[in-house]
């Protein structure tokens, strides 16, 4: 979690530009076109959190959101603007800063709030943030919603629990657990970190997804929240075009 608050002090000086991915996530197809589009001096892309789409949504999820963001500092503007730290793709110049903001912070809090690292690098980045595709972190729970058509994921981001190391449930599919029973079998040193799941808590997921596609398809299948997303895909691409 903390690791790349000091990606600008551990690598090499050459490198000016630096993609962030998390290590719960899946890169689905080739990342050539992302890399493409630089960051400019001073900024880095990162896409908004699916907590902002919750932002006018009259439900205890969305009252929720808005109390949070209110209780960590940020104006109803900036609020708009939360983004993901999943997939960070950053000016390394900008990260410097934005990573000596953070890891003061850090050190000057007794207690973290619910998303401690991603909480601090808005509060101390959103102002030299970019907006950027969900197509490159894309919420794994969106394939229940009808999206996935529309925003062509390329970097799949398992957020919450289960992840696809513990087994398939849904909205995955076989195909996106196997590569880590392959990854054990090739390298078997590692098998004693793989940390397997028990067979109540494999039940207890499976029920919990497919209560949790029900409730999904529902809120972001269609309707206001679904269109907010669609709008922000929009914008992004049409910004994209003008780089």
């Amino acid at each position: 979690m903390l690791g790349r608050l000091y990606l600008d002090e551990i690598l090499p000086e050459n490198y000016k530009n630096i993609l962030y991915i998390d290590g719960d996530t899946q890169i689905k197809s080739s990342l050539n076109e992302f890399l493409s589009c630089t960051p400019p001096e001073g900024r880095f892309f990162a896409s908004a959190d699916p907590m902002v789409f919750l932002l006018e949504d009259h439900s205890k999820e969305g009252e929720a959101v808005r109390k949070h963001f209110q209780e960590i500092g940020l104006t109803p503007e900036q609020s708009r603007q939360y983004f993901n730290t999943g997939v960070l793709y950053f000016n390394r110049s900008a990260w410097a800063v934005i990573a000596e903001k953070a890891r003061t912070i850090i050190r000057s809090q007794n207690t973290m709030s619910r998303f401690p690292d991603q909480d601090i690098l808005n509060i101390v980045g959103i102002e030299r943030a970019l907006p950027m595709s969900l197509s490159w972190n894309f919420p794994v729970f969106l394939h229940n919603a009808r999206l996935e058509s529309t925003i062509q994921p390329k970097i799949v981001h398992y957020m919450s629990q289960p992840k696809p190391w513990d087994g398939i449930f849904q909205p995955w599919q076989a195909s996106d657990y196997a590569p880590y029973p392959a990854f054990v079998a090739a390298y078997p040193e590692f098998s004693g970190l793989w940390k397997r799941s028990s067979l109540s808590r494999k039940l207890r997921y499976f029920a919990q997804q497919h209560y949790k596609r029900f409730c999904e398809t529902r809120k972001w299948g269609h309707g206001a929240v679904h269109a907010l997303v669609l709008d922000y895909e929009a914008k992004c691409r049409n910004d994209a075009k003008k780089v």
